[in-house]
């Protein structure tokens, strides 16, 4: 559910102007960001398939005790959540980038 709601929250502004976040995201800030959300995705779908085989199989090396690799497991998860929200925001910015680059072709 965590991981849907954001989806779904961002599923909503397909095909739809992106004014708000030019707005909010400074031109250098979506430079950083447009490169880094590729990365960010592959580092939070890790995340979450590190966390579901701990879920599943209980395996962490070296660790024995069941509330650490509990722990541990939330952890990962979370970290994964982060880097899939740090995902969208810089998916917005490459599509803004993506959009400016259009209209300068478009342009010429």
């Amino acid at each position: 559910m965590f991981f849907f709601l954001p989806a779904w929250a961002v599923s909503t502004h397909i095909n739809h102007p992106l004014t708000w976040w030019r707005k909010v995201l400074p031109e250098a800030t979506r430079q950083r960001l447009s490169r880094f959300w590729r990365i960010s995705l592959a580092a939070g779908i890790l995340c979450f398939l590190v966390a579901l085989e701990i879920a599943i199989f209980g395996f962490v090396p070296g660790v024995i005790d069941p509330n650490l690799k509990n722990y541990i497991c939330w952890s990962i998860l979370a970290t994964g959540l982060v880097a899939i929200l740090f995902t969208f925001v810089g998916g917005f910015a490459q599509d803004i980038q993506d959009q400016r680059m259009e209209k300068k072709e478009w342009r010429n």
